[in-house]
C-alpha cells in the first residue's frame, strides 16, 4: 500500500473524501494528465485512468477535467486502469465535479 500523505493526503481532504468513502471506490492523485487520459497514484499503485460517461456529460467547462494535482475518486478496474467518478474540491476554489 501507497502512504498518501506523501502525495499531500491530510485531514481536510479526508473529509471531503467522506460522502464518497463507499466500498469499490478509492482516492486517487492526478500526477500525469494528457487529452482524455490521466495518470493517477492511488492506495494499490499507479493507475491509468480516464473520467466516467457521467462525469464526461456533466463536465461544462474543460476546466471540469482532472488536471495534475487534483484528488478523484476512482474505481480501480483491471490492473492497473481506473475510472474517475469525482474530483475532490479544489483548495484554491471551484466545486467538486462529479460523474
Amino acid at each position: 500500500m501507497i502512504d498518501m500523505i506523501e502525495y499531500g493526503w491530510d485531514e481536510k481532504w479526508t473529509a471531503g473524501f467522506g460522502p464518497w468513502a463507499t466500498p469499490g471506490c478509492v482516492l486517487g492523485r492526478v500526477v500525469k494528465q494528457a487529452r482524455d487520459r490521466a495518470t493517477l497514484i492511488t492506495p494499490h499503485g499507479e493507475a491509468a485512468a480516464e473520467v466516467s460517461g457521467l462525469f464526461q456529460h456533466e463536465a461544462a467547462v474543460p476546466a471540469d477535467f482532472p488536471v495534475v494535482g487534483d484528488w478523484a475518486v476512482v474505481e480501480p478496474c483491471d490492473a492497473g486502469t481506473a475510472l474517475i467518478h469525482a474530483l475532490l474540491f479544489r483548495r484554491r476554489g471551484g466545486a467538486s465535479r462529479s460523474g
